[in-house]
């Protein structure tokens, strides 16, 4: 989920929708993209707080989408390993 500027959504229903993904076993990974985003809005739409990534407005796109699949991947890599 990426993110430039607070939404407006209230925290009761970000929280109401990432339980429900948390449920579904999806993994959120919030994106703060420059000063103006929201970081506690973002915080509320993961279960896992260490998810969130804060980019300045002028990021690298690779460096960024490694970023996230490294978010992404992880844990998933180390259980794959285990078979």
């Amino acid at each position: 989920m990426l993110m430039d500027k607070k939404s407006g959504v209230s925290e009761l229903l970000i929280e109401d929708a990432a339980n429900g993904l948390y449920d579904a076993n999806i993994k959120v990974i919030p994106v703060a993209v420059g000063k103006e985003a929201d970081k506690k809005e973002l915080e509320t739409s993961t279960k896992d707080k260490s998810n969130l990534i804060e980019a300045p407005k002028n990021f690298s796109s690779d460096k960024l989408g490694d970023t996230i699949m490294r978010k992404v991947l992880k844990g998933i890599l180390s259980l794959a390993c285990n078979f």
